[in-house]
């Protein structure tokens, strides 16, 4: 199996500053992961003394994270002394400058999109590291992950999805751990492709569509050829969809099925969320994401209203503020990665 990554929303804050703040909650994260790793550090430092900006947005990354993360890294003993050791290089990081040869090896080695600082607990210890550590594949925030398969199938996965493949033995199983996927399945009549996702399960000989991790369930529609799509064996006769179909099975209650034009489906793919009749709350889940950073929803409206229109998922900061615009509601950062929106 092989992958590329794509970055669907590269549209940002635009300023050298907070590229830098993104860049740093990047480092933090990986050097929190892997802080005994050589190579990483040495790319550490070649970042940090690359440009002003970033070490000014390395101290006060370390600084707000401090506050925000109650649990403690789980090598909290290297940490301390990598920490240290940088509070003592950031006293003259304003004027060191690398060699053009370092530089390019910065950029080469450049992180892209970042998360927000408060992931990093969920990353280093919690169910997300055991996620990560699970999947062949993950896309992160802003991004759209292309994975080829060994027999010629495509997976696109959406920002902040994993999925895992087995193709052991002949068979082509892939589980959707999180998020949502598009698949374009080579035809093979001998083996079928399967994807599966909490109870749901998908069969094809060779189509294309969408599948979306719901809890135990999955959403399913189908923009080409015919899917199949049952539950645990025995639990419920199947589900069977041809093009412009569309299902929601939780496999605890009566499949809800519906028409699509095969054209709206997997419109993440470009970089859109269509949203027909959805609550504020879906809306933001959907943004969530593509956002580079923690989106802190409240209000009791979240529930309530209804939104119908296109967001650009590319650009997730004015997604929010058009969705904020069109209910009466407000948006606040509170840090380079933390916004709120709020419907009070």
């Amino acid at each position: 199996m092989t992958g590329s990554a794509d970055a669907a929303g590269k549209g940002g804050f635009g300023a050298d500053r907070e590229r830098a703040d993104r860049e740093a909650t990047d480092w933090l994260i990986l050097l929190q992961d892997d802080p005994r790793n050589r190579e990483l550090r040495a790319r550490f430092e070649a970042w940090l003394h690359a440009a002003p900006d970033n070490a000014a947005a390395w101290a006060e990354t370390r600084h707000v994270s401090s506050a925000i993360v109650a649990t403690p890294p789980v090598h909290r003993a290297e940490w301390a002394d990598l920490a240290r050791a940088q509070s003592e290089n950031l006293v003259d990081s304003q004027t060191a400058r690398l060699r053009r040869g370092t530089r390019q090896a910065a950029r080469r080695w450049g992180l892209g999109v970042s998360a927000a600082a408060a992931a990093c607990v969920a990353i280093v210890a919690g169910p997300e590291l055991l996620l990560v550590l699970s999947a062949d594949a993950t896309a992160r925030a802003g991004e759209i992950r292309t994975v080829h398969l060994d027999d010629g199938s495509t997976v696109r996965l959406a920002a902040g999805g994993a999925l895992k493949v087995d193709f052991a033995g002949g068979r082509r199983h892939v589980q959707l751990l999180r998020g949502n996927a598009f698949f374009d399945v080579a035809h093979d009549a001998a083996h079928p492709f399967r994807v599966s996702t909490g109870d749901a399960a998908v069969t094809v000989l060779g189509t294309a569509f969408e599948v979306r991790a719901e809890g135990d369930g999955a959403a399913v529609a189908v923009r080409r050829g015919q899917v199949k799509v049952d539950c645990s064996p025995g639990q419920r006769t199947a589900e069977f969809l041809t093009a412009g179909q569309a299902v929601k099975l939780d496999c605890k209650s009566t499949p809800r099925r519906s028409s699509i034009r095969p054209v709206r489906i997997a419109a993440w793919t470009q970089g859109q969320f269509i949203a027909d009749d959805r609550s504020m709350r879906e809306t933001i889940d959907a943004i969530r994401p593509w956002y580079r950073g923690l989106i802190i929803a409240r209000g009791a409206e979240l529930d309530r209203r209804r939104v119908t229109g296109i967001y650009d998922l590319r650009h997730p900061d004015q997604a929010l503020g058009a969705l904020a615009q069109a209910h009466q509601a407000s948006v606040t950062r509170v840090m380079p990665w933390i916004t709120i929106f709020s419907t009070n």
